[in-house]
């Protein structure tokens, strides 16, 4: 699943045991007087400047593959343990940034589902890619389906109602695959960006939630961001309705409005 830096995601308490008594006071202090200033901040770095009175220092703050936090200082020595003065500073004032401006899940999503894979000697397929909704019991799941270049012919294949027609038409949803691992751009060039995005989107949410969104019932800021990502992407694709034995069975004219409407 897609992390960002935000405040949830920020370990303020954990930082603030790590620093001495003495050290946790005077880095409030400096807080409080306004001494921490930003400098830049992604959706897995920030940087800010943190002046003492004396000397000015830089606090870099990361967000690891491992979904921790790494905290350093240019006033500290790498093997030192203890959280410095200006970091204490520096991640009160970044809290503060972070909850007044949330990073932006729809870049980081996108950028990371449409980002190529690292595999070499990918060859281009002339597939389609589809998505089938499966509403239950008020939760629902997006998986993707692939459909082979020898079923579909060269002008269907971007055009989304002449698919859905071609589909039904000839009975192809027995020909559809589900897809199991991530896509890449490269290897689906007659693939809407969309499409691509929504299909990696939604293999990574099966994958972290147990394969069912359970859409507007979760609490955590970030994924219900990525739920409301999926179903914007989707309104670019092709999308039926289904279930798991029997998949895309009907088109879903807008799959955002289905299965919001499904899950209230």
């Amino acid at each position: 699943m897609v992390m960002l830096l935000s405040a949830e995601t920020l370990p303020v308490n954990q930082f603030l045991n790590m620093a001495t008594a003495r050290d946790r006071k005077a880095g409030d202090k400096l807080y409080k007087e306004g001494r921490a200033t930003l400098l830049r901040a992604d959706g897995h770095n920030a940087t800010l400047r943190v002046d003492d009175g004396q000397q000015t220092h830089e606090c870099v703050f990361q967000l690891l593959p491992t979904r921790q936090v790494s905290a350093a200082c240019t006033c500290t020595p790498a093997y030192t343990w203890s959280f410095c003065q200006h970091r204490v500073a520096a991640v009160l004032a970044l809290h503060d940034y972070l909850a007044e401006h949330p990073p932006s899940m729809w870049r980081a999503v996108l950028e990371e589902a449409t980002r190529p894979t690292t595999r070499r000697g990918v060859a281009a397929s002339q597939a389609a890619i589809v998505f089938n909704l499966d509403v239950t019991h008020g939760n629902w799941s997006v998986v993707p389906y692939t459909l082979a270049a020898r079923y579909i012919p060269p002008g269907t294949r971007r055009d989304r109602d002449s698919l859905v027609d071609f589909i039904q038409q000839k009975g192809l949803q027995r020909e559809a695959r589900p897809l199991s691992q991530r896509v890449s751009p490269n290897a689906y060039p007659q693939v809407a960006p969309e499409a691509i995005a929504a299909a990696n989107l939604a293999l990574t949410a099966n994958n972290s939630y147990s394969g069912y969104y359970g859409y507007g019932s979760s609490s955590n800021t970030s994924s219900r961001s990525l739920d409301d990502t999926i179903l914007a992407l989707l309104s670019h694709c092709v999308v039926f309705s289904g279930s798991a034995a029997e998949p895309l069975q009907q088109r879903c004219g807008c799959a955002a409005r289905r299965a919001n409407s499904n899950s209230s």
